[in-house]
Formats: structure tokens, C-alpha cells, sequence
């Protein structure tokens, strides 16, 4: 994949970005008032599924958290019903990596849609190193581009394209910032248990959420919190960018939901990624972003939004998925499998190359390195560094 193939519409991360692994503000959005059926967050993302199934073989990257699950159970059911070719589940594993297992989660959705006759041809592949941040999967295209790229963790996207060349790809990317709380439905929480049994965490996120938008964001740029390696320079222009992200933040649940997917980060990275996927001859496909399920979410969930998380994965996987799952709390952590003997080979080498000091303060970011505190945010930099130690960059 040479560089001139990724040119047109590939977005490259500025050196803000790539210091602080953060992609601040919103692109344009269409207008809410787009004309979707009347129909059930259920009903919406069965046809939006309908559609891709339709096309032919379909791969869900399948982890056994909520939102992959929910997109395989639905195209499974979906596909059934039409007579489509049941998806594909395609798992990584991480032996070693006790913080990334998710077997058992896995096992139960697996045991209950074989209960509703449902069962997809399921494969696992065990990683090692092989999605480490510069690893042998990202260092091809890090070479090729000369620079960091956004999202820096493609290297699960890379493999599973290649390993499944032709395929839509339905990914549950979005998930999380669809379906998770927002102002409203912290508030109404509260005003549905009559601020009983909340905890002082939760009391700080209704006065939040309370908060006027002006307020939250001077609080914000005075004292907001910021990735810890950054310079004073770099904390400043943190904190006014983030500032002036918490004035987009809409109380209404509907009006914010329908700005989620275009928020620069998530939209941009996926874009990056469909462009990487392209070169396999695969499409990527977001369903849970998707307006038509965006539209009925908002639609049934009005200015309060969803009692819960679990809630609004309930509304669109109705019964579906075992109720343990809806209910689930926990995440997998998968920093380990980014940061591997790569990363930490690029760390061991670093004198201060490759980092824009204007951004960076090295001291603080040398310390966090040689006392192996790794966060998903350091990615691009340890991207920037592996290219500087090669003459690239």
C-alpha cells in the first residue's frame, strides 16, 4: 500500500494530535431532520443489517463485549431470516494477557445464540506481539506514509482485512459513545431514584451534567485534566480545545446523540481505516453510527434518553443477547497487547527524537516510559519516535 494510494482523504494527525492522541471538535453534521421510518432502535438496525448481509460474506470482529456482540447477534438473526450466509466471528485472543480475556463473555453469547439456532462459523486467532503499535503489522505502513497515523492501533483492522480479503467488515466502533450516558440521562437517573443511594462520583456527575455549557467549559479551561506528559504549552492548548469541545456537549439527549458520529476523532479514524481496508477489498460498515438507528434512538429516547447503557443495547438486541451481557459493567483492556517488546524496544532507544518539544515535555514523558507507564494516548508518539530512530521521520 504505497503512500500515493492513501493520498486522497487520508487524514494526518498534526502534532498536537499526535503529542496529546487526541483529535479535538465536530465536522459537519446533515440535518436531524432527515426523513426515517417510524420504527422500533430494533427495527432500524435490521435493516440497516438487511443491507449488508445482502451484499455477501460478512465479518464482525467479535470480542464479547456489548456492542460486538449486539452487531453479531442481530446480522446472525438477520441473515437467517433472509437465508443470507451467517456472518463470521473473528476473535483475538491474548494468551499472557489476563486484563484482554474475554473468553468467558465470548462463550456465553456464542452458547445462546446456538440456543436460538443461531451459529456462526467462529475464529480465533492468538496474538503475541503482532498489533503492537510499531510492530510487524504497522511498520510496513508507517514506513510507506513517513508519519504517525490516526487511529495509531490499525493493526487489528489490517489483519483482519487481510485475513478476510472481499468481506464488509461490521464493526461495533461507536458503540460506546452511542450508547453510553449522556447530561440527560445522568440527570434523569437521579430525578428516576429521587437521589437515593447515589454515590459522591455520581452526585459530581449530575452537578456536571446540571452545569450550563459556559460554566463547564470556563471550568474546563481552568482546571481541566490533561495527558501528564504534555508541556505547558501543550496543557494550555489542551484545555482550550477541550473547553471549547464541552460547548457542543447539548443537554438534550436526542440533539446530542445525533452529533455523536461527528465528532473528528472517531469520524476521521474511521475513515483512515476504511481507506486501509480498501486495500484488501473490504468494506467497512458502522451500523450502530448508522442515521437510520441514530434516528429511532432519539426518537424513542426524546430529551432524557435510555434509563441505562444496558438499556439502550436491550432496545436494539431485544432478546438477542443473555441478559448477563445487557448488565455487564466490566471492559477488557487491551493496552498491553499496543505496547509490547516493540514499544518497548522504541522507549528503551528514545534521546529525545522525534517528539515536537513545543507539545511535549520530555522529562515527564522519559520518567512515564522507564517506569513502563503506557496509555493509549502515548501511541502516536511511540509511532513518531520508532520513525525518527529509522531516518524517516
Amino acid at each position: 500500500m504505497g503512500a500515493a494510494q492513501m493520498t486522497a482523504g487520508w487524514y494526518v494527525p498534526t502534532s498536537f494530535e499526535v503529542a496529546s492522541g487526541w483529535v479535538h471538535g465536530q465536522v459537519s453534521a446533515p440535518s436531524p431532520l432527515v426523513e426515517w421510518p417510524d420504527e422500533s432502535p430494533a427495527a432500524a438496525l435490521r435493516e440497516v443489517l438487511r443491507q449488508e448481509v445482502l451484499q455477501g460474506a460478512c465479518v464482525v470482529p467479535f470480542s464479547g463485549g456489548r456492542d460486538s456482540s449486539l452487531v453479531l447477534a442481530v446480522a446472525c438473526s438477520v441473515a437467517r431470516e433472509t437465508g443470507s450466509t451467517l456472518p463470521t466471528a473473528f476473535t483475538f485472543r491474548h494468551p499472557g494477557i489476563p486484563e484482554s480475556d474475554e473468553s468467558s463473555w465470548q462463550e456465553l453469547v456464542m452458547e445462546h445464540l446456538r440456543g436460538l439456532g443461531l451459529q456462526p462459523d467462529w475464529r480465533l486467532r492468538n496474538i503475541t506481539d503482532e498489533l503492537d503499535v510499531v510492530g510487524p503489522v504497522m511498520a510496513p505502513l508507517l514506513e510507506q506514509l513517513g508519519h504517525s497515523v490516526w487511529p495509531p492501533n490499525m493493526a487489528t483492522m489490517i489483519t483482519l482485512a487481510g485475513e478476510n480479503p472481499g468481506a464488509t467488515i461490521l464493526s461495533g466502533e461507536y458503540g460506546d459513545a452511542i450508547l453510553g450516558e449522556r447530561r440527560a440521562t445522568v440527570l434523569a437517573g437521579a430525578v428516576r431514584r429521587r437521589g437515593r443511594g447515589l454515590s459522591t462520583r455520581y452526585w459530581r456527575a449530575v452537578a456536571q451534567a446540571g452545569s450550563p455549557r459556559l460554566l463547564v467549559a470556563a471550568a474546563t479551561r481552568a482546571g481541566g485534566r490533561y495527558p501528564s506528559w504534555l508541556s505547558v504549552q501543550g496543557r494550555r492548548r489542551w484545555r482550550r480545545l477541550a473547553a471549547a469541545d464541552a460547548l457542543r456537549d447539548r443537554l438534550r439527549y436526542d440533539r446530542n446523540l445525533w452529533r455523536t458520529p461527528f465528532w473528528r476523532g472517531p469520524f476521521l479514524g474511521m475513515s483512515n481505516l476504511a481507506q486501509v481496508c480498501q486495500r484488501y477489498g473490504c468494506t467497512l460498515v458502522s451500523p450502530l453510527a448508522h442515521p437510520r438507528v441514530i434516528s429511532a434512538l432519539a426518537a424513542h429516547g426524546g430529551w432524557r434518553g435510555p434509563q441505562s447503557r444496558g438499556y439502550a443495547t436491550r432496545l436494539l438486541g431485544e432478546d438477542l443477547l443473555p441478559d448477563k451481557l445487557y448488565g455487564r459493567r466490566t471492559k477488557a483492556n487491551f493496552t498491553q497487547s499496543r505496547f509490547n517488546r516493540h514499544t518497548i524496544a522504541t522507549v528503551d532507544a528514545w534521546r529525545g527524537q522525534g517528539v515536537n518539544q513545543k507539545w511535549v515535555d520530555v522529562g515527564r514523558l522519559k520518567a512515564a516510559w522507564e517506569a513502563r507507564e503506557f496509555h493509549p494516548q502515548m501511541s502516536g508518539l511511540v509511532q513518531s519516535v520508532w520513525l525518527a530512530q529509522r531516518g524517516i521521520l
